[in-house]
């Protein structure tokens, strides 16, 4: 194993028990010292009332870039005293294989009643579209079982990548969008509305209720009031009906939220010209909500602008509470046009917003990425291979954790 990661793994092993105390980092986003063992006791997280996550590996290489997750999901856990039950559960080509079901009902189950769902890859490829019809596969039937209705994409460039981005490296400094897609309506609704009338003729139905418009609104506008506060909304307004009755319920919505306030910022881009400023000035975006077609396409172009490596995390999140984390391209790298190099990181940051957004632990979520970082780091420095990347992050934990975290500035010499 690389010097950097051999001189810190031992540190895993230390405890945060400090003279009979311990201190917890990660109780919704302050540091909090001094916490008794019963007082911890009583909070989610604990060692007693441990976070309850659902893990569905997949099948291909998911298991192996689950398994390293999951060390590096412990591996915060030991730095911010939170604990973490992990019960695993069936999913994709090898669960039907054994059950006969890509989604087995003791799956379903085990996701309800979980605080939430980290999922791995699926399938060796891609839903075929059999005689003209759209296949579904584990995820989709994941999301119709879950009542999924909003997905997240998060796209950051990292400055150790930024030379791998199609675009100039200076128009891609500092990217650092979110992308909230509404999924469950629009013209990729779970329920299937199209027809064929007859060989020469097909349509299909793109519909949204008020309901689905509110309900994306409601989170598009939590996530910018916790960033810039800038949202903005892409449609196809001036050619599509249902897009006008998504512009004006969402912005009816977003107005009523904001009361008034003159840190939220609501603009709206018809869709092409959206794509045409997006490759001229990337960085000036921040916040980003749509429907669910245009969010498919805009998701990967966005994402494209952080080069080839398919390393974006993703969430989607549920009416009825359960949240699902997992990477942003859903299937084994095999099933790409360009095979992706094998990497957990994706994974990894899936499990960061898994922190943040289903376990309300803001802190243990940004330790997480300041880990990833460094990993970068040392990937550009060293040229280790990505798919050692779980190996770096826990040692840039156990590095923090020594050196930044809880080292006196007096015996560090600061």
């Amino acid at each position: 194993m690389m010097a950097f990661v051999t001189g810190y793994l031992r540190l895993l092993s230390v405890g945060s028990k400090r003279n009979g105390e311990y201190t917890c980092c990660g109780r919704r986003g302050g540091i909090q010292k001094g916490l008794s063992v019963t007082m911890m006791c009583e909070e989610r997280g604990s060692e007693a009332r441990p976070y309850r996550i659902a893990v569905l590996p997949g099948d291909g290489l998911g298991p192996g870039l689950m398994e390293d997750t999951l060390r590096v999901l412990s591996a915060v856990g030991t730095y911010t005293d939170l604990h973490f039950s992990f019960e695993h559960g069936m999913f994709g080509e090898d669960a039907e294989k054994e059950t006969g079901s890509l989604l087995p009902s003791t799956t379903v189950e085990l996701c309800r009643r979980s605080d939430a769902v980290l999922k791995g890859v699926q399938g060796r490829v891609r839903g075929s579209t059999e005689h003209g019809t759209p296949s579904k596969d584990g995820h989709v039937l994941l999301a119709e079982a879950l009542n999924l209705h909003v997905q997240l994409r998060p796209v950051v460039v990292y400055p150790q990548l930024e030379s791998q981005s199609p675009l100039q490296p200076g128009l891609v400094h500092g990217l650092d969008v979110i992308l909230v897609r509404e999924i469950s309506g629009g013209a990729m609704s779970f329920i299937d509305s199209g027809s064929v009338t007859d060989e020469s003729s097909c349509k299909s139905e793109i519909s949204y209720t008020q309901e689905q418009v509110a309900r994306i609104a409601s989170i598009a506008f939590e996530i910018a009031e916790a960033r810039s506060g800038r949202l903005l909304n892409v449609d196809k307004a001036d050619r599509m009906r249902v897009s006008a009755f998504f512009r004006k319920t969402l912005g009816d919505r977003i107005h009523s939220m904001a009361a008034g306030r003159s840190d939220i910022q609501l603009d709206n881009m018809y869709v092409d010209d959206f794509c045409r400023e997006l490759m001229l000035r990337p960085s000036d975006f921040d916040v980003i909500v749509t429907t669910n077609l245009f969010g498919d396409v805009i998701a990967e172009i966005v994402a494209a602008l952080a080069g080839p490596l398919r390393i974006s995390p993703s969430a989607w999140f549920s009416a009825s509470g359960t949240s699902v984390y997992g990477p942003a391209d859903i299937y084994n790298p095999v099933a790409y046009p360009r095979e992706a190099e094998a990497s957990p990181i994706a994974l990894i940051r899936s499990s960061s917003l898994l922190l943040r957004y289903a376990l309300n632990e803001p802190a243990a979520a940004d330790l997480l990425e300041k880990a990833i970082m460094r990993a970068f780091d040392e990937v550009e420095r060293e040229g280790y291979p990505l798919r050692e990347f779980a190996d770096l992050v826990i040692a840039a934990l156990a590095y923090m954790h020594q050196f930044e975290m809880v080292c006196n500035p007096t015996e560090c010499g600061e």
